[in-house]
């Protein structure tokens, strides 16, 4: 068992009551966060990495320019590879590259909402013979996005 200080004690038994007002459907006066917070959960600031400079953003731009992989980079850095991946995004750099480079694009980004515009250009490209693949990286969006336009517009499908 483990002993507790009496500010960790004390930090439990706020929490306590406020559970117990809670349940009882009061409205507490005071939150948990209120109250003091356990030693074991403060994290010392000499173990987090700092955060990136200028400078060093820049320095991982240029490494990657100059044809390092995103895992030589943050490995390099002290980094992990989204961290990488987010600054060369954040830069304008694309990442898609047709190079022996291994990139990674699992982070989720904003979903792609076209106007009607681009959907009319859509169905036309797509009437005039361009692939659903080639549209969906034409406009920026997932291919299923671009077939669910052409369904919603009557468009016949090619199989």
């Amino acid at each position: 068992m483990v002993e507790l200080s009496e500010w960790d004690a004390d930090k439990g038994r706020a929490l306590l009551r406020y559970a117990r007002a809670l349940d009882s459907g009061e409205t507490p006066t005071r939150g948990p966060d209120s109250a003091p917070i356990p030693d074991y959960i403060h994290v010392d600031k000499s173990k987090c990495r700092p955060q990136l400079t200028k400078d060093g953003i820049a320095q991982i731009l240029a490494e990657y320019l100059a044809g390092g992989s995103i895992h030589e980079i943050a490995t390099r850095h002290a980094r992990c590879d989204t961290t990488i991946l987010n600054q060369l995004r954040k830069a304008g750099i694309d990442t898609t590259t047709s190079d022996d480079r291994v990139t990674i694009t699992k982070i989720r980004q904003r979903q792609k909402r076209l106007n009607e515009n681009e959907i009319d250009q859509l169905v036309a490209d797509y009437q005039a013979g361009a692939s659903t693949y080639q549209l969906a990286a034409k406009f920026g969006c997932h291919r299923s996005t671009i077939s669910s336009h052409l369904k919603a517009r009557s468009v016949q499908i090619r199989g």
